[in-house]
């Protein structure tokens, strides 16, 4: 199992990039691209990869801030940048 603070570290660094991108669908319709290439790729189940992902994201505190703080700043991230506008695909 990848300890929560590698995870975390890993999706900050996919989010870095996303950042300097100002139309919110495009950063949306990336993560996904990402994400299903990924599972492709990996031959993973994308609900299981999601399901992984969301355990690590709303597990409890366990005691680690600095997990629990990068993980918080990738939700507030976006929060602010992608839905505080409306994001339409399609």
């Amino acid at each position: 199992m990848v300890p929560r603070d590698a995870a975390a570290r890993a999706a900050h660094l996919a989010l870095f990039q996303l950042q300097d991108i100002m139309v919110p669908e495009e950063q949306v319709l990336g993560v996904g691209v990402l994400f299903a290439a990924m599972c492709l790729r990996c031959g993973l189940e994308p609900s299981a990869l999601f399901g992984m992902g969301r355990k690590v994201l709303l597990a409890p505190e366990d005691g680690d801030r600095p997990t629990d703080d990068s993980l918080q700043s990738l939700r507030d991230f976006l929060g602010a940048r992608v839905m505080a506008k409306e994001v339409t695909i399609g």
